[in-house]
């Protein structure tokens, strides 16, 4: 495909499902701080961002086909890349890796705001 090849597709798919169940937590816990949410929120994302390293580690490391020409007795291997926007997909877990260090960041802003000067 032109923007994903192999399962690539699945970073994105994953990184909406973490958005999801962030969008849940935060509107069940309407009342609670955003410390709190923004916690989880945070170790969502870093459990989507270990989950989607080792998939991509693991589909990206497997061993190609081995072809030799009969001709030129040329070793050609033929192996599948699991992208998405080029960049394989284990490397999108750091992106995920952001957004958690920006939700606890954020959650701390919040709770540093709370406390009385």
């Amino acid at each position: 495909m032109f923007i994903f090849t192999g399962f690539g597709v699945f970073s994105p798919i994953l990184g909406f499902c973490a958005l999801f169940a962030l969008g849940i937590i935060s509107t069940n816990n309407v009342g609670t701080s955003f410390l709190a949410v923004d916690q989880v929120g945070a170790l969502i994302f870093v459990a989507a961002s270990g989950i989607n390293y080792l998939f991509g580690d693991y589909v990206n490391s497997r061993p190609g086909r081995v072809l030799i020409d009969p001709k030129t007795r040329e070793v050609v291997e033929l192996k599948d890349s699991h992208t998405f926007f080029w960049i394989p997909m284990q490397y999108w877990s750091f992106a995920f890796l952001l957004v958690s260090g920006s939700l606890a960041l954020r959650g701390i802003s919040e709770w540093l705001a709370t406390i009385p000067t």
